[in-house]
């Protein structure tokens, strides 16, 4: 996520590849996919504080991107927070 960012910011765009392909481990038992999903749940926090002045420098993104990482981020959040 934080790489994703990372380039949105430098002006990159990320495109969708029908071809690539990505694997993971499921966790065996729900104390292990508690854990995992507490490290995701940190990992977008954290993103989301480095990079969360870039929601609102009009200078770097453009108005869609800055929307997709207000829903992506602090939509996210809210809804954990509700839920």
């Amino acid at each position: 996520v934080d790489m994703a960012i990372q380039q949105l910011l430098d002006g990159r765009r990320i495109e969708f590849c029908s071809e690539s392909r990505s694997g993971e481990l499921a966790p065996i038992d729900c104390g292990g996919m508690w854990k995992q999903r507490l490290r995701w749940t940190i990992g977008w926090d954290e993103t989301s504080l480095k990079h969360g002045g870039a929601f609102t420098d009009a200078g770097r993104l453009n108005c869609r991107a800055r929307c997709g990482l207000v829903w992506t981020f602090i939509v996210r959040w809210l809804m954990t927070v509700l839920t």
